[in-house]
């Protein structure tokens, strides 16, 4: 049994890479996930355990029998979940991911590929994200909205969708010629037109003609 099974049902304090911390209670797991409820925000976290740095209870008390966790958006056996399955029933589903920087990206996902997806974003229009490098995935049960847009609003016509390749490095390949954002733009070095792809590296030239080589496993997500 997981030493997970132990925290079910319980409110807890966890921390992700990159610092952030959630607290709610734990209403599901699996091998590679765990789901927890924000009662503040009415919001179900689907967090990758491979992401997941802290895990405790926390002082606040166990929740009250009114909520009813079994009205979750994504409802599965407890125990029996994966991550890749909450994205693959996510899909068309207003929702937020955070992969990295400051703030989630908000959209829905419209195209799963073997290691990364295409996301519909309400700001940066379509994003191709690395499924590895997703912190957390939150939706809630309610009707959500984010800027005042609801899913039909934000329907994009998409470059990255007409051409999606089956793997994150030969999506990248495609881009060449292009010039790209890669990480929604976290620094200088990552926003320019792609010169060249290996298996390693991605060559770039920004703004003031420097060339600079990215580390593939180091990109989270980019789009056009």
């Amino acid at each position: 049994m997981s030493k997970i099974q132990q925290y079910v049902g319980k409110v807890i304090n966890i921390e992700v890479v990159g610092g952030r911390h959630h607290e709610g209670v734990l209403v599901d797991y699996g091998p590679d996930i765990i789901v927890i409820f924000d009662n503040r925000k009415y919001y179900y976290y689907y967090i990758p355990l491979t992401h997941l740095k802290h895990l405790g209870l926390s002082s606040q008390e166990n929740p009250e029998n009114e909520w009813n966790f079994k009205n979750k958006p994504i409802s599965s056996d407890t125990g029996l979940l994966s991550f890749r399955k909450i994205i693959e029933k996510a899909k068309d589903i207003l929702l937020e991911l955070y992969v990295t920087g400051n703030h989630p990206v908000y959209g829905y996902i419209t195209n799963i590929l073997s290691d990364y997806l295409l996301f519909n974003s309400t700001v940066y229009k379509t994003i191709a994200i690395n499924i590895s490098h997703i912190k957390w995935l939150a939706l809630s049960n309610r009707n959500q909205t984010y800027y005042s847009k609801d899913r039909k609003d934000l329907h994009v016509q998409s470059t990255l969708n007409a051409i999606a390749a089956p793997t994150f490095e030969q999506q990248l390949d495609k881009m060449i010629g292009n010039i790209i954002v890669i990480d929604a733009d976290t620094g200088p070095s990552k926003v320019g037109l792609v010169v060249s792809v290996s298996s390693e590296f991605i060559e770039l030239i920004i703004a003031n003609e420097e060339t600079h080589l990215l580390n593939i496993n180091h990109i989270k997500m980019f789009h056009i």
